[in-house]
């Protein structure tokens, strides 16, 4: 029959041999998708591990200046250190929650929509990174940093399924531009 094989079921040219310019260009193909879902999906992650140690003094300051505001009395230097450990570790925790979620979320809406929805997690993350000095709220950030690992967690989970679809000899090679982009963006 005309799919005798899995790889005449997987491949679109099976009436037709592939020539070597078909390999080429499914080549071509599978390199761009590493590198989109491999440092694509990693960005996030390594970017977002590094870029909170910046602006540790000024979430501190904003953080007592909130509960000042709000209780008239400034917030002990052991609750400031103790807020500020819940704001950088609740990234990591999202990580995990988004890594749990991927599979359900992905077979429920399909990869795509998943994608989708996966973007709504970052844009609400930074919503309420932007409005939280307005709303005079630290807790909008510590939400936001569970967001956007959440985030990180499911595109971390969603590069799997890319090894699958290429050669066995290339599995290594799809996981290390991910591993790359962690270690250059993460200090």
């Amino acid at each position: 029959g005309p799919w005798s094989s899995p790889e005449q079921l997987l491949s679109p040219f099976w009436k037709a041999p592939l020539t070597k310019k078909d390999t080429e260009a499914q080549g071509r193909v599978l390199l761009l998708t590493i590198c989109a879902a491999g440092i694509g999906g990693t960005f996030q992650f390594g970017y977002n591990l590094s870029i909170i140690n910046a602006p540790t003094l000024h979430i501190q300051e904003f953080t007592n200046e909130t509960w000042q505001t709000r209780t008239g009395q400034p917030l002990p230097d052991h609750l400031v250190l103790l807020v500020w450990s819940l704001i950088v570790s609740l990234y990591p925790l999202g990580g995990l929650l988004g890594a749990l979620l991927a599979g359900p979320l992905a077979v429920t809406l399909g990869r795509k929509k998943s994608l989708l929805v996966n973007n709504a997690f970052v844009l609400a993350a930074a919503a309420l990174f932007g409005f939280s000095r307005r709303a005079g709220s630290f807790e909008m950030i510590m939400l936001g940093r569970l967001l956007v690992g959440i985030s990180a967690g499911t595109e971390w989970a969603w590069g799997s399924p890319f090894l699958p679809v290429a050669p066995y000899s290339c599995h290594s090679l799809i996981s290390f531009p991910g591993v790359l982009t962690i270690f250059f963006f993460s200090e």
